[in-house]
């Protein structure tokens, strides 16, 4: 299972409540959450015309089908939960 949310989504209780293990973290400012057991990564990209987000979808896709494959819950968030967040996902 893969969510798609924006910054505000990002809480504990969505995280602990949904079983997530993963998270990607689409932005540069965003903090990434610290909880045990929790793998996040971050793809630094703002949501601008300068910043070429086609450069992470394969990586993304790639780590995506591999907690989707463990039968492992995943969270891709940007700041909105609309461009870059949903972009990732569709490389799913």
């Amino acid at each position: 299972n893969v969510y798609l949310t924006g910054v505000g989504g990002i809480i504990r209780e969505n995280i602990v409540g949904l079983r997530i293990s993963f998270i990607i973290n689409a932005t540069y400012e965003a903090p990434n959450v610290n909880i045990k057991d929790l793998e996040c990564i971050r793809v630094p990209i703002d949501d601008t015309v300068d910043d070429d987000i086609s450069l992470y979808l394969e990586e993304v896709a790639d780590k995506l089908n591999e907690v989707v494959s463990k039968n492992r819950r995943a969270i891709v968030h940007c700041v909105a939960g609309i461009s870059r967040s949903s972009s990732l996902v569709l490389a799913l």
